[in-house]
């Protein structure tokens, strides 16, 4: 790709060969713009520094010197007829705090750079920009413009740059830059025309940084050679919104977010239209592609997404390419209608996450949705689907059918495992699954082999044991036994405690990765399933709740430990802190509490200097801290904190839940008392627990956030939980 910084290179080291003329150690002139609101064409409304008046002409002979077209003050130039002078350049805004403006309604405009030295040349010789350290402004509705070497909004030089084009033509040599590094934000309004960049690239937010707006509701781009970059360098901001029938073509690649700290958002909406040689979203820092209504995106070669967001809204987005590597983030919009599909007439690879929006329609067991339709077999599965929570033991799933790429919600088994007790546990909510053989794995080798239940150990015939080690097991039905395993509604098997409980081996504050495990199970017919995998228990860490609706904080301490709390602080990116609704330690008279000069941003504790101790926090507990942030913020906070024996500060987790209500005897935290908690207590009897703590479980067995805490079972399950404690006391009270 060609940037404007290679261009600066090339004119830097010798002009670039723009024009027929060439000649060596001359001189340019600025001819400045001297009118108000007035037409180009006339001699007297423009001034050379000799107080000759004459339209600016890029012409040499015996009594003229190149000049360059200079309007920045304040006034506008009006064309509207055929201009014969033939400027160098046009710089509309050029000094710094200046204004320029210039309108075109028909007619003609030449801007031809000449290639020759001297030190009056134009860094920008054959180009119109607009607002190079000043503020300029474009608007055109007919005729054409062309430039030799580019088209410029929003200069290096810190400028500001409007275009409005609602009719006319722009043709652009060399390289057209909407926004380039170091000016401000550059908007280009488009509701009619045609702009051609004949050659070089088109960068919207480009140059190290640059920012810009384009608004395109109507007329037609065409990048008859090279490149569209939409925010292409660091830190460049763009943003690209396409409606009605605007239309962009490109000979070349398309990308958008091409450096990881770009930030680029381009939407599409009515019946505008893309089409371009390839389509490339591969290493932007935030990039969102939004396709909806009727819009349409066409690919002659190859459509590559690594990274960003595709959402894809409706059922009538056209999307065709020729090839096909999706790896991002996916995420189509399902309505009563249907969705809209992705056509591929050569190869396909996916992979990375699909994430289902639903509109006016609940995604149901056995429904299943065709994303993708290829005429060749596809490549690669989705790493990751994510959906609306349909049920218990039911999971989105990549199907392939035919060359077709469906998602579809159907049965599966569950994998839960409590972070807390370590219990593990195979389960089929809905019945009907049929096995023959399973594997769990850990990329970190974290199965406790010794704790494993298996289906050998829970006495069931046919089973075989396949040499388990600590990074992965199998457990399969033995060959030539035909017999297989048919789970019935609500079954579970008991694998034990397979994994050590994440509390007994894991330091407070350290966040629990899921995706380090994954069970797989062999179907009947020979299918390799992926398990649900649901992980309960505590988070390990200490947790910021938050009520989105109320504005209501709180911190609690989410594990089986105790620990001494040293200092908080709770950020916001947005400044939705509030200080008045903020109930402080202090405000509450904690003894040792201090706060640390708060804001809108930043709220802060910590334990004055000289106190004896730590403020402890036991399993479980909760700090109220009042309404600390506005009702209805966006998901913006962060927490931060110190506790007792670690030097540095800790990461906290921040979950928008509401704020918890809690129940003596869960120990979990997961909102009920149930066989979970009893586990807990065991393991850790004459540790944070005490016999206390077990007759809290009984006499709280079944209640939960929803209901009463006084709430109990059913008289049968009373008895069954009587006798497990009985049985259970005496043994962990000899401990």
């Amino acid at each position: 790709m060609r940037h404007i910084d290679s261009i600066k290179m090339m004119l830097a080291g010798g002009m670039l060969t723009l024009g027929a003329w060439t000649s060596s150690a001359q001189s340019t002139k600025p001819n400045n713009w001297n009118a108000e609101d007035s037409n180009w064409g006339i001699n007297g409304n423009w001034r050379l520094e000799s107080g000759s008046s004459f339209v600016p002409n890029n012409n040499f002979g015996t009594s003229f010197t190149p000049e360059y077209a200079v309007i920045d003050n304040g006034g506008t130039a009006n064309i509207f007829s055929n201009i014969s002078e033939v400027p160098l350049a046009v710089f509309l805004g050029n000094s710094e705090g200046s204004s320029g403006h210039l309108v075109m309604t028909s007619g003609e405009l030449n801007v031809e750079g000449l290639s020759f030295s001297g030190e009056d040349v134009p860094s920008d010789n054959g180009r119109l920009v607009v607002g190079l350290l000043g503020t300029g402004s474009f608007d055109i509705s007919g005729g054409t413009l062309t430039t030799s070497n580019g088209f410029i909004a929003s200069g290096t030089g810190g400028g500001t740059g409007t275009i409005m084009m609602s009719g006319g033509i722009i043709n652009s040599s060399g390289v057209g830059s909407i926004g380039a590094g170091g000016g401000e934000a550059a908007i280009w309004e488009m509701s009619g025309g045609v702009y051609n960049q004949v050659t070089g690239d088109l960068n919207i937010a480009d140059d190290g940084g640059g920012i810009a707006t384009m608004n395109m509701s109507g007329g037609s781009i065409n990048v008859q050679v090279n490149d569209l970059d939409i925010g292409g360098s660091n830190n460049a901001r763009a943003i690209v919104n396409m409606t009605n029938d605007a239309g962009v073509t490109v000979a070349g690649r398309t990308w958008i977010g091409i450096n990881s700290l770009s930030y680029a958002r381009m939407e599409m909406s009515d019946t505008s239209s893309l089409t371009s040689n390839e389509f490339n979203i591969v290493s932007g820092g935030d990039t969102v592609l939004v396709l909806r209504d009727q819009s349409s995106l066409n690919v002659t070669d190859v459509f590559k997404q690594t990274t960003g967001v595709i959402r894809v809204e409706g059922h009538e987005v056209d999307i065709n390419t020729v090839n096909l590597d999706l790896r991002g983030r996916y995420n189509p919009t399902i309505s009563s209608s249907g969705n809209s599909v992705i056509h591929v007439s050569g190869d396909t690879n996916i992979g990375g996450t699909v994430e289902l929006s639903f509109d006016g329609v609940a995604p149901q067991l056995g429904d299943s949705w065709t994303l993708i339709q290829s005429s060749n077999p596809v490549t690669g599965t989705f790493s990751r689907i994510e959906g609306p929570r349909i049920g218990d033991g039911i999971r989105y799933s990549t199907v392939k059918d035919g060359n077709d790429v469906k998602i579809a919600a159907e049965k599966a088994l569950t994998f839960s495992y409590n972070t807390a007790s370590g219990r593990s546990t195979l389960k089929d909510y809905n019945g009907g699954i049929t096995i023959k053989g399973y594997r769990l794995t850990s990329a970190s080798g974290a199965i406790n082999i010794a704790g494993w239940n298996s289906m050998v150990d829970g006495g069931l015939t046919g089973w075989d044991e396949a040499n388990p080690t600590e990074f992965g097991l199998i457990e399969l039905m033995v060959p030539g036994t035909n017999s297989e395993l048919t789970f019935f509604e609500g079954q579970m098997h008991n694998l034990g405690r397979i994994l050590s409980a994440i509390e007994d081996v894991t330091p407070f504050g350290q966040s629990i990765n899921a995706s380090d495990l994954k069970l797989e199970y062999f179907t009947d017919t020979g299918e390799v399933k992926d398990a649900i995998i649901d992980f309960g228990g505590t988070l390990n860490n200490l947790v910021l709740h938050v009520d989105k609706t109320t504005g209501r904080i709180s911190l609690q301490n989410h594990s089986t430990k105790t620990v001494g709390l040293k200092g908080y602080s709770v950020t916001s990116g947005d400044g939705s802190l509030d200080l008045v609704g903020w109930d402080s330690l202090a405000d509450q008279s904690i003894a040792g509490w201090d706060e640390a000069n708060p804001t809108e941003d930043k709220i802060s504790e910590l334990i004055m200097p000289g106190a004896d101790e730590t403020f402890q926090l036991n399993p479980g507990d909760i700090l109220d801290l009042g309404f600390g942030v506005d009702a209805g913020l966006s998901e913006m906070l962060a927490l931060s904190y110190f506790i007792d024996g670690e030097v540095d500060g800790l990461s906290g987790v921040v979950v928008y839940d509401g704020i918890p209500v809690s129940i003596d005897g869960d120990w979990d935290l997961d909102g009920d008392v149930d066989l979970e908690d009893l586990e807990i207590v065991k393991n850790h009897f004459g540790d944070n627990a005490d016999l206390a703590s077990l007759l809290a479980v009984r006499n709280n067995f079944g209640a939960s956030s929803a209901v009463s805490l006084a709430a109990i079972p059913e008289p049968s399950s009373v008895l069954l939980l009587l006798g497990a404690l009985l049985e259970a006391i005496p043994k962990i009270a000899s401990v």
